[in-house]
């Protein structure tokens, strides 16, 4: 239903996939609808995360994050990432909570790098072995290209390994999130006074 593994717990009632790629997403994601007009959502998750999570969340306005404790925090921890927006076009009144699970920010940006790094190596490796080829050389730049290639997909291995490893950290997050959410879900919250 949504990005997470197979194996993770599926959003329940009011939750609908996010338009990232399948599988294959190296941050899975969800998004749920919600009955609150946006700032109003924004208050009340505020409110909720501060009386059952008061040390393990940041946030200010629309945007929230939600941690894995200190202790319990590896290399393959993510957290969640929260956001709040308007509903799409020619909708019913509400929000919409975006939910994003993410490696730290300092992971995710080695991830980046290496991947662009990686994926310069294929276009430069696959041009330069396609010149080498026109100019009856011997072709070595496929090599690079090849080495690129591998190595992206090695990135996306161990994304697939690093979201196994942190499946129990993605539930406990998500059950974190969800009691917040409970009671505007189904309209039962009143906006803050």
């Amino acid at each position: 239903m949504d990005n997470l593994p197979p194996s993770a717990p599926q959003p329940s009632q009011g939750a609908t996939p996010s338009s990232d790629p399948g599988p294959a997403s190296l941050r899975p994601s969800f998004r749920i609808a919600l009955t609150l007009p946006r700032d109003d959502a924004a208050e009340h998750i505020r409110q909720r995360l501060n009386e059952t999570v008061p040390d393990r969340w940041v946030g200010k306005g629309r945007w929230a994050e939600i941690h894995v404790p200190g202790d319990d925090r590896r290399i393959w921890s993510p957290y969640l990432s929260l956001r709040l927006d308007h509903p799409d076009p020619g909708t019913e009144d509400g929000s919409i909570l975006y939910a994003r699970f993410a490696p730290r920010p300092e992971i995710w940006t080695g991830v980046v790098f290496l991947y662009s790094l990686l994926a310069f190596a294929a276009v430069f490796g696959g041009t330069l072995a396609y010149v080498q080829w026109a100019s009856n050389e011997g072709a070595w730049g496929g090599w690079v290209a090849v080495a690129g290639v591998v190595g992206i997909g090695a990135i996306h291995l161990a994304g697939a390994i690093g979201r196994r490893l942190s499946l129990e950290q993605m539930r406990e997050l998500r059950s974190r999130l969800l009691p917040t959410i409970a009671d505007i879900r189904m309209g039962q919250a009143k906006p803050p006074a």
